[in-house]
C-alpha cells in the first residue's frame, strides 16, 4: 500500500514538537539532532546563558572563556582573553608575563622582556628589571664609566688610567704614558702624563699613538 508521510529528524538549532520544527529562542543556541523540547536548547561555545533568563545567550565576557550552555570560567591570574572566547587557550599572558596559552603565567625574569607569552632575552651587555614587556626596557648592564665584574655580577666605577664603555665590558687601560681620571667612559679621556703641557695630548678613537 501507499506509505505514510516521511518524518525527518529535527536538525541542530531546532526542536520539533507535534511534527513542527521550531527555532530555539536565541539565535546563538544549539540543540542535538532530534530534540523535541525548548529545554534541549543550549548556548553555543563563546556564549553563556543569562543568569536571569536562561533562554537568552550572552556573549562570554572578557577575561573568561565559555565552552557552552552555562559554563563561564575566568582566565588564570595575569592573563586575559577577548569577549566571546570559547576555550582556555584564548587566555594569553599579559605583557610582562610569560607562559603557554591558558596559563599559568609567570612574571618576566630580569634580563628579559615578555610579550605574547614569550620571554625574550635582552641583547648581550643589556639587562632589565623583572616584569618588563618591551625591548626598549633593556638597558646597558653597566653605565658609561663603569665596568662589569662577572664574579659578582656587579658594576664598579672605572679605575683611574682606564676607560669603560659600560655594558658587560671590562675596563680598558690607557696606553703607556697616558692617564685618565676614575670614571672615564671613552678613550678620549686618556691624556699624556709624562710631561707638562698647556694643551695635553688627548687620544681619539682614530688617533695613532706614538710611543
Amino acid at each position: 500500500g501507499v506509505g505514510g508521510p516521511q518524518c525527518d529528524a529535527c536538525v541542530v538549532g531546532e526542536y520539533c514538537s507535534g511534527g513542527v520544527a521550531l527555532a530555539c529562542p536565541d539565535t546563538n543556541m544549539l540543540t542535538a539532532v532530534a530534540s523535541d523540547t525548548p529545554d534541549d536548547c543550549y548556548c553555543r561555545a563563546g556564549y553563556v546563558a543569562n543568569t536571569v533568563d536562561a533562554s537568552v545567550c550572552d556573549v562570554c565576557p572578557p577575561n573568561h572563556y565559555c565552552s557552552g550552555n552555562t559554563s563561564k570560567v575566568q582566565c588564570t591570574a595575569n592573563s586575559a582573553a577577548p569577549a566571546g572566547s570559547n576555550h582556555t587557550q584564548a587566555c594569553g599572558c599579559n605583557a610582562g608575563y610569560f607562559g603557554a596559552p591558558g596559563g599559568p603565567c609567570s612574571l618576566c625574569p630580569a634580563g628579559s622582556w615578555c610579550w605574547g607569552g614569550v620571554a625574550n632575552a635582552c641583547p648581550w651587555a643589556y639587562t632589565s628589571a623583572v616584569g618588563m614587556s618591551w625591548p626598549e626596557n633593556c638597558t646597558l648592564m653597566c653605565g658609561a664609566g663603569e665596568y662589569y665584574v662577572n664574579a659578582s655580577n656587579s658594576c664598579l666605577q672605572c679605575p683611574a688610567n682606564s676607560w669603560c664603555a659600560g655594558g658587560r665590558f671590562a675596563s680598558v687601560a690607557c696606553p703607556s704614558n697616558f692617564g685618565s681620571p676614575a670614571g672615564s667612559s671613552a678613550v678620549e679621556a686618556c691624556v699624556r702624563t709624562h710631561y707638562l703641557s698647556a694643551n695635553p695630548t688627548k687620544l681619539t678613537s682614530s688617533a695613532t699613538v706614538m710611543m
